[in-house]
Formats: structure tokens, sequence, C-alpha cells
């Protein structure tokens, strides 16, 4: 286990797409567990291949929203995507 603060999401409440040089990169306002909605922050969508489930939900409940169609693609599925615990 590293070092790194770790937040837990509660929900996706957004997409967007952002421009970054030549780059066209998906972005997810996540919405942190505990937290109030002021906290809610744009995150890289590649980033968040541990929260997928929530993506879908997502996605299911708004299906125009930027990156709908694309964001399979762009997260990553998790190293360990067995399923199998330490």
């Amino acid at each position: 286990i590293n070092d790194e603060e770790h937040y837990d999401v509660e929900a996706v409440v957004d997409s967007r797409w952002r421009t970054y040089g030549r780059t066209k990169k998906l972005q997810l306002k996540l919405k942190w567990l505990d937290y109030s909605h002021a906290h809610d922050s744009w995150e890289p969508a590649e980033d968040q291949s541990r929260i997928r489930n929530l993506i879908t939900d997502f996605y299911t409940k708004y299906p125009s929203k930027p990156g709908a169609s694309e964001w399979e693609t762009i997260v990553s599925i998790p190293e360990d995507s067995s399923g199998a615990e330490d």
C-alpha cells in the first residue's frame, strides 16, 4: 500500500471533453463520499478504472452526456480485474 491518501467516490455527476494542445481528453466530475457537492472535482477519465460501475451507472442515466460512447475505451480495465482477493 502506498502513502497516497485514498478518497472514495460516491457518484459520477457530470462529464466533459477538455482539449490539451492537440489532445482531447474526457473528464468526469466526481462526487466524493462524505463530502458536499462543493468538493466535487473534475478528474481524468483514464484514471478512474476503480469506479467503472459508477461510470456505467452515470452513462446509463445520461446516455447523451459527453463521452458516453467512448468511455469504455478510455478508462482502462484494472490490472487485477479477476476479482481475486490477496
